[in-house]
């Protein structure tokens, strides 16, 4: 008895054939997946938040897109406030206004 035997989906694409066509989907997701981290890396937040929707309309078999969102979400965003000037004197010409970085998280939040 002869069983029809079924190859396996690739891992990243889902695909289940080992195709030309198969091996560019795998490069432009990884392409397009790898944007992403470079885009969190850079503190590209909004611009990494939508590239990783976008991976995920793309290729919504391969966890890439979840993997890239939950980058985004979890990456500090820098934020630079300026310092007020609480003396009432005038800042020394020789120096810019001060300046300090606050670190937070990129969250959502509902009511």
């Amino acid at each position: 008895m002869a069983f029809a035997t079924r190859e396996a989906a690739h891992p990243r694409t889902g695909l289940e054939s080992d195709t030309d066509e198969e091996e560019e989907l795998v490069l432009e997701l990884t392409m397009a997946s790898n944007v992403v981290v470079d885009m969190v890396k850079a503190g590209q937040l909004d611009d990494a938040e939508q590239a990783a929707h976008e991976l995920l309309e793309r290729f919504p078999d391969a966890h890439d897109g979840y993997d890239r969102l939950g980058m985004v979400y979890e990456a500090p965003a820098a934020i630079t406030v300026r310092l007020p000037n609480i003396t009432g004197r005038p800042w020394p010409s020789s120096a810019s206004t001060p300046t300090t970085t606050i670190l937070s998280s990129k969250t959502s939040t509902s009511n």
